[in-house]
């Protein structure tokens, strides 16, 4: 009895130490997973001065209020593209030019900005295959990532897009119906610049 005590004793330790090792094995995989995400993930630096100067405010991910957390002047993208706002909710009424900046890595240092951003959000199609579908002129109100092919475009009418990857058909119907039109990787801030009319996308094929 006491040696079949001593064999169920020895298993239950080996199961134990074999469930550390796996626990231990995937908690390594998934810091290692989430480190690797942090280093390919989108970002942007902004300052509360000019030229890089005061407070810094590190943002990963989009940000639709940014007056709450306070007025920045300049900015500097270590990863990704974004699109600075001069309202909240990504100028759901009043688009522009001289309402929106496009800020994109690459650049050496810090970029003054055009006026202190209400809001700012990247481009969720920079550096991979993808188009990103925006309700208004240039890149304002709502948006729509599509990264093969969408039968349906649902952003409340669509005036501008930026491809970043790839050809993509645009259609005036759902399900790849009516007028259409090839466009090819490039940044479209209005329906003249995309050739295509204002507000009838409904929807959007990748070619091969």
């Amino acid at each position: 009895m006491l040696r079949a005590f001593c064999s169920l004793y020895k298993e239950s330790t080996t199961s134990l130490s074999h469930h550390s090792l796996y626990h231990s094995n995937l908690t390594a995989l998934l810091e290692s997973q989430r480190k690797n995400k942090l280093k390919m993930a989108a970002k942007v630096v902004l300052y509360s001065g000019k030229d890089g100067s005061g407070l810094s405010n590190i943002l990963m991910e989009n940000d639709r209020n940014l007056k709450s957390t306070g007025t920045f002047l300049s900015a500097h993208v270590d990863k990704g593209q974004w699109i600075a706002y001069r309202q909240a909710d990504y100028n759901p009424q009043s688009w522009g030019s001289d309402n929106m900046q496009m800020l994109t890595q690459g650049v050496s240092g810090a970029v003054n900005l055009k006026f202190g951003p209400g809001s700012i959000r990247r481009v969720q199609s920079f550096g991979s295959e993808g188009v990103t579908v925006y309700e208004h002129n240039d890149y304002c109100g709502k948006e729509q990532h599509i990264s093969s092919s969408a039968t349906e475009v649902d952003v409340g009418g669509a005036s501008s897009i930026i491809i970043s990857g790839g050809r993509y058909t645009l259609y005036t119907k759902p399900h790849f119906g009516g007028q259409s039109l090839t466009l090819e990787p490039g940044l479209y801030p209005t329906p003249q610049a995309m050739g295509f009319p204002n507000d009838t996308l409904g929807s959007i094929q990748k070619r091969q």
